[in-house]
């Protein structure tokens, strides 16, 4: 069953988009009206999102929508965007990459939004690329690091959080600073966990050593039993992770059944508040990376900005790093429209966009560019406290 947005449903809408279905938008004759450019009316400004809302990663789907409606709902109680209010319209695919690129062709084709927000995991975007690309609708935001959103450059993707690459070059280095050279690796079979493999390796690379165990587990499985015994029995220092949070949770329950107790540390995909509350007190010492600074801090202005807006909305909208990796998304999004003169196209969204070089969204900065959209390079540690909080 797929979720929508309780805004989304405009009668307008409706009409426009019956009206670009049907072809009816001016290829008629010359001098003939020009409909409405693709999600932009008078009153409204329409984005689309697909994200897991069911399934194994529903909780990330859920937070980094929360996150960046709240930010959009408050752009709106200030009289959106050039008098236009942004509407996020939402499908959810339970994190499944063909049902994302089908609701990317529904959002495309039907719903005519403007853009394309917050994806959630790096198959599912692999999915849809294809789609928007041949339509040259942009992609602001998505929760993925693949290198295969940075290269070759994709002028219709516009990222916000690091790369896996520049998660896993940290980790490892801290962990080699820390003596730690057994490392073992379990990765997520797919796009993603290939994703992060590949990091691991090429940061191992750097400091002249090898995995000594690598394991794989299938995506939206928990059947660790095995990779925990293996990787258990080389008596490694550490395990990376690069897994969702529930076979991440699995695989350090069952490695500490079986008396083995390395230093464990995931990716940010896996969802910290997630992974926290599944592994309950045996998440102590487990290290997360992230992509967003620390949510519960109060150096940073744009962390005293997420802290305020989240407490106006859905008292149910509890901080996380997700949430506000949500949050920060579509900031840089409602940024962009802003920067639009007259009547907002995804062209000139995307031209707006690209203006943003070494921008300072207060304590995060987003760097865009004509031939670079990789957005940001932010990335830092956290572990995980006895009380299931993070310290950073």
């Amino acid at each position: 069953m797929e979720t929508i947005h309780p805004e989304v449903r405009r009668p307008e809408l409706k009409k426009i988009a019956a009206a670009f279905v049907a072809g009816i938008f001016l290829t008629l004759a010359p001098g003939a009206a020009m409909a409405a450019p693709p999600g932009a009316i008078d009153s409204e400004i329409v984005i689309g999102q697909s994200v897991p809302l069911t399934g194994v990663d529903a909780q990330i789907g859920a937070e980094m929508q929360a996150g960046a409606q709240a930010y959009f709902d408050h752009v709106n109680s200030k009289g959106g965007i050039g008098g236009r209010k942004i509407v996020l319209q939402t499908y959810d695919d339970a994190g499944i990459p063909a049902k994302t690129g089908e609701n990317t062709q529904r959002l495309i084709a039907q719903d005519q939004v403007m853009a394309l927000f917050g994806y959630v995991g790096t198959n599912n975007v692999m999915s849809a690329m294809p789609v928007f690309t041949k339509a040259r609708v942009p992609l602001i935001g998505a929760l993925a690091g693949s290198e295969a959103m940075r290269t070759p450059f994709n002028k219709y993707i516009f990222n916000t959080r690091a790369s896996y690459f520049a998660e896993t070059e940290k980790m490892v280095d801290l962990l080699v600073t820390l003596g730690m050279t057994k490392i073992a690796l379990l990765y997520q079979n797919d796009d993603y966990g290939s994703a992060g493999l590949a990091g691991v390796n090429r940061a191992l690379k750097r400091h002249g050593i090898s995995l000594v165990a690598l394991e794989k587990v299938e995506p939206n499985s928990e059947e660790i039993s095995g990779a925990a015994a293996s990787i258990s029995k080389t008596t490694p220092q550490a395990v990376i992770l690069v897994t969702g949070y529930n076979a991440s949770a699995a695989f350090i329950q069952r490695t500490k059944a079986l008396g083995s107790h390395p230093r464990f540390v995931n990716v940010s995909y896996v969802g910290a508040k997630a992974l926290s509350e599944r592994l309950g007190s045996d998440g102590k010492g487990v290290i997360v990376s992230q992509v967003v600074p620390y949510p519960w801090g109060t150096r940073s202005a744009l962390v005293r900005e997420y802290q305020q807006i989240s407490a106006q909305s859905n008292p149910r909208n509890a901080i996380s790093f997700t949430n506000f990796e949500g949050f920060i998304a579509a900031k840089v999004l409602a940024l962009g429209l802003s920067r639009i003169s007259g009547t907002p196209t995804r062209a000139n969204l995307i031209a707006a966009l690209e203006t943003l070089d070494q921008y300072d969204l207060g304590g995060f900065t987003i760097d865009y560019g004509p031939t670079d959209h990789s957005g940001s390079s932010f990335s830092e540690l956290t572990m995980i406290s006895q009380d299931g909080k993070f310290i950073h």
